[in-house]
């Protein structure tokens, strides 16, 4: 039994590893056919690396720090204010779990609603294809 492996090239110029779709000879990286939804799923999985949030909050830690160090805050005062600072990333967080959590339900039923999409979590989806029985 061979497995099928994706005909895409890899930005380094090898060639991709992944599986291919059941019906196609690409994976969701490399069909050009489904470039909006390899776009759709890069977005809702990615986190990005340079959030402004996370800049500005490491530098009120930063800030925070200093003015411990310099003795222009007390112990107790830097202890409120960073306890404030993670208590508003962890806010932040959560909205953007949520967000990202409906997101993904909305992007599940429209898979589930388009007839030409297999649905994979059946067992007799699973075989690819393939009668095991």
């Amino acid at each position: 039994m061979s497995t099928r492996q994706c005909k895409g090239v890899k930005a380094d110029g090898s060639a991709c590893k992944r599986a291919p779709a059941v019906d196609g000879e690409y994976c969701l990286a490399h069909d050009p056919e489904r470039k909006a939804e390899h776009a759709e799923a890069s977005r809702l999985g990615g986190v990005a690396r340079h959030d402004p949030e996370v800049s500005a909050a490491k530098a009120e830690i930063r800030d925070v720090k200093a003015a411990l160090w310099s003795g222009k805050l007390t112990p107790g005062a830097g202890s409120v204010l960073l306890q404030a600072i993670r208590l508003e990333r962890e806010v932040d967080a959560e909205d953007t779990r949520d967000a990202t959590g409906d997101a993904l339900v909305v992007s599940i039923q429209r898979l589930r609603d388009d007839p030409e999409v297999v649905d994979l979590s059946e067992p007799a989806a699973n075989d690819g294809g393939v009668n095991n029985g």
